[in-house]
């Protein structure tokens, strides 16, 4: 089989924004919801804390978005996504701590 490769797509994705939730004392809180709002479209994008604590959206497009994890009383933090012309994203790094859980 020639040619086979011309067929092959290679699809980059990049993390455009990141962050970690702790709950009090710097705890990572594992397998939460966490939702992305983005402040031009309104348009919300939803991922889950790993057990680290860690979260991360893909491909977001640019703007603003504010990240709140999905717990009453929870914090709430905001950051920027930008792209350049290369089609590389300067991510945006969102840790959250939260009062209480």
């Amino acid at each position: 089989m020639s040619g086979v490769w011309t067929e092959w797509e290679t699809v980059r994705r990049q993390v455009a924004l990141c962050g970690r939730v702790v709950g009090p004392g710097g705890t990572p809180v594992a397998d939460r919801a966490v939702r992305a709002r983005s402040s031009r479209t309104r348009r919300s994008h939803d991922g889950r804390t790993k057990p680290d604590g860690i979260y991360f959206f893909m491909d977001l497009p640019g703007g603003d978005y504010t990240v709140r994890p999905d717990s009453p009383g929870s914090g709430q933090g905001r950051g920027r996504v930008a792209w350049d012309d290369r089609g590389n994203v300067r991510r945006a790094i969102v840790d959250i701590e939260m009062q209480r859980e």
